[in-house]
C-alpha cells in the first residue's frame, strides 16, 4: 500500500498508512473484525477496539516518493478504533540496512461517516519524523493532512482525496481512485471469510523543473521531505514547479480473517507519470504482506 492518505491507501504503505488507508472501504461492505472492512449492516458496531500489527514491505512508498530508498522495511504499532469511525494509531519502521534499528515513528488520527449507502466523507492527519541520525538522508519530518468523498456506485467505489504536506515547504495533493470490494461466504464453521480489494490510483502533486549549469533541464518529482538539491550534480542554478500527474498505481489487496486475526498480501504495480535523470520515481512491482490482531 502507499502511504493513502490513506491512503490515503496510497497508497499501499507501511503500518499506519496501511491502516489509515484500509478505513475507506465501500460503504455497502460489512465487518468490524477486519482492519480493513466497515460494519454497516450485520454486525453490531463495537463501541471501543484495539489491534495490533505488523507488517513488510519491498518499498515503502508515499505519495509518489520511496521514503525507504527502494529498500524493504518492517513495521509495527497499534490502532485504537472508537465506533469503527475515529481511530488513532502509532507505529515505528526498521529499513533493512539502516541504523539505529527504528528508522522513523508516525502517529495517526482519521475519522470517517457514512452519510447513506452511496456517500461517506473522512480525514486523516499524520505525523512523521526520522531519528534525528538520519534526517539529512532518510527524511525530513513532515505532517500530512487530508480529506477524502467516497461515492458508491455499487459496481465502484470512487474516492476524491485532497491534501497537504507540511514541512520545510506546504505542498499540495490529489488523489483519484476507484475500487471495488469483494468478499467470499464465510467458512471454517462461520469463523473466517476472504477479501479482496482492486483499485487504480492516480496521484497528482508538484513536478519541478531543475537547471543545471549544463543547461539540461530535468523534470522530476519533488517531495518536501526530502533535501533533494543536495543530491544533485552538478550544481542547481534554478528550478520551477507544476502541478501535474505524478504516480498511477494498480493494486489486488488479499485479505483472509479468521476471528480477530487478518493476513492481507497486496501486490501493486507502480507506473510514474514523468520521466527524470536525477530523481527517480518508484516503478515496477510492489509488494506488501500485515498481520493485525484484534486485542479488544
Amino acid at each position: 500500500m502507499i502511504f493513502t492518505p490513506d491512503n490515503v491507501r496510497y497508497l499501499p504503505l507501511m503500518l499506519s498508512l496501511t491502516v489509515s488507508a484500509s478505513l475507506y472501504g465501500q460503504s455497502d461492505t460489512t465487518g468490524v473484525v477486519s482492519l480493513d472492512s466497515n460494519s454497516k449492516s450485520t454486525t453490531t458496531i463495537v463501541k471501543h477496539s484495539l489491534f495490533a500489527s505488523a507488517g513488510f514491505g519491498s518499498n515503502m512508498i508515499f505519495l509518489g516518493s520511496t521514503i525507504s530508498r527502494d529498500d524493504p522495511y518492517l513495521a509495527t504499532g497499534l490502532v485504537y478504533s472508537y465506533r469503527n469511525s475515529l481511530f488513532l494509531s502509532a507505529s515505528a519502521a526498521h529499513i533493512t540496512g539502516i541504523e539505529p534499528f527504528f528508522a522513523y515513528y508516525s502517529v495517526s488520527a482519521d475519522y470517517k461517516h457514512t452519510f447513506n449507502s452511496w456517500l461517506d466523507i473522512s480525514a486523516n492527519i499524520s505525523g512523521f519524523k526520522a531519528n534525528r541520525s538520519l534526517e539529512q538522508t532518510l527524511f525530513n519530518n513532515f505532517i500530512f493532512s487530508n480529506f477524502t468523498t467516497g461515492f458508491d456506485w455499487k459496481i465502484l467505489y470512487t474516492r476524491i482525496s485532497g491534501g497537504l504536506l507540511f514541512s520545510q515547504s506546504t505542498t499540495g495533493f490529489i488523489q483519484f481512485s476507484n475500487s471495488r470490494y469483494f468478499q467470499t461466504p464465510s467458512f471454517f464453521k462461520g469463523r473466517s471469510f476472504l477479501s479482496f480489494y482492486p483499485e487504480i490510483n492516480l496521484i497528482s502533486g508538484e513536478i519541478v523543473t531543475m537547471k543545471t549549469i549544463t543547461g539540461t533541464s530535468t523534470y522530476g518529482y519533488s517531495p518536501p521531505f526530502r533535501k533533494f538539491r543536495r543530491d544533485i550534480q552538478p550544481p542547481l542554478l534554478a528550478y520551477s514547479s507544476r502541478f501535474g500527474p505524478v504516480l498511477l498505481d494498480v493494486s489486488l489487496p488479499i485479505t483472509f480473517t479468521y476471528r480477530s486475526l487478518s493476513l492481507e498480501a497486496d501486490p501493486c504495480y507502480i507506473l510514474p507519470c514523468f520521466k527524470s535523470n536525477v530523481m527517480q520515481a518508484p516503478k515496477g512491482f510492489t509488494f506488501y504482506l500485515t498481520a493485525s490482531f484484534r486485542i479488544l
